[in-house]
């Protein structure tokens, strides 16, 4: 999709990948694919290999097709020849009275997922190229072969 921004600008389309959150005072989810095949390099600066996920909503969009198992874990096979699931860094709180305090930082697991949504160009922050604009419903976690995770269905 990175190799083909013209193609896939403003289109709808279902994206598979390794689920990332960033966690701080404002919480961003990617997903993510290592050595992609189709980098994107602009005036030279190669472009890292994420789509960040919007929530939104915007009139027209699109509603989840009926997921095909087949579909999906053909997609996830391509992605995991280059891409391992790894962990991201998130902060720990705790309740204290009428407080909540920051207590450690912990290492939490990726999942792969899936995201119907529609691809727009993203404004130059975050370093990454594209973002997929996607309502709650369409995102979904899923197991090493493809399918849904359980809490999904």
């Amino acid at each position: 999709m990175l190799g083909s921004l013209p193609r896939f600008a403003n289109a709808v389309v279902e994206v598979v990948g390794r689920f990332e959150s960033s966690v701080s005072l404002t919480n961003h989810h990617y997903l993510s694919q290592d050595r992609c095949e189709h980098p994107l390099i602009t005036h030279g600066h190669v472009w890292s290999d994420k789509i960040q996920i919007w929530i939104g909503w915007e009139k027209g969009m699109p509603k989840t097709p009926k997921l095909e198992v087949s579909d999906i874990a053909s997609k996830l096979s391509i992605v995991r020849q280059t891409t391992e699931l790894g962990s991201h860094r998130e902060p720990g709180f705790k309740a204290d009275g009428r407080s909540i305090v920051y207590t450690h930082m912990a290492d939490v697991p990726n999942e792969w997922a899936i995201v119907y949504g529609r691809i727009v160009r993203a404004p130059d922050v975050n370093d990454v190229p594209l973002v997929i604009i996607a309502q709650p419903y369409n995102i979904h976690s899923l197991r090493d072969d493809g399918s849904l995770s359980p809490e999904e269905k």
